[in-house]
């Protein structure tokens, strides 16, 4: 890091403008995450565009308060999207009695954005949109 250091600050910030902005449009899921370890400054730049808009699942719902535990990193957060994974499910189990499993998930359905919520308001102003997604087994 001896020679970032260095560098003229504005051409450190012109490299990290590149850097953050190659990654935008890349389809890993996490290509930029690991810059922000990199050093504070890069901490700074990166954290600030990786915070902007959160997406989650279910099973991520408990690391969110850990996630977001920096008051930077909740000032940052602009959108917190949940999604809801659903089960397989036909019109023929319409017609039948629910079993346990059934109400249980149904129980858990509506505890997510309850608790997302809790968690948001907490911590950040941030805008928070709830949504759900089921897999198609038939078209993987």
């Amino acid at each position: 890091m001896g020679v970032w250091r260095r560098l003229p600050a504005e051409i450190r910030s012109m490299i990290l403008e590149m850097v953050a902005e190659d990654y935008r449009f890349k389809s890993e899921q996490y290509a930029r995450a690991g810059y922000a370890s990199v050093c504070r400054e890069w901490q700074a730049v990166f954290e600030q565009r990786n915070f902007q808009r959160l997406v989650l699942n279910q099973e991520r719902i408990s690391d969110l308060e850990r996630v977001m535990g920096t008051k930077q990193r909740r000032e940052y957060l602009g959108h917190l999207f949940l999604r809801v994974r659903l089960n397989h499910y036909d019109c023929a189990v319409c017609k039948s009695k629910e079993d346990n499993e059934t109400i249980r998930n149904s129980l858990d359905f509506v505890s997510y954005p309850i608790e997302v919520d809790r968690i948001r308001r907490e911590s950040s102003p941030a805008r928070a949109d709830i949504g759900t997604w089921r897999l198609f087994p038939e078209r993987l």
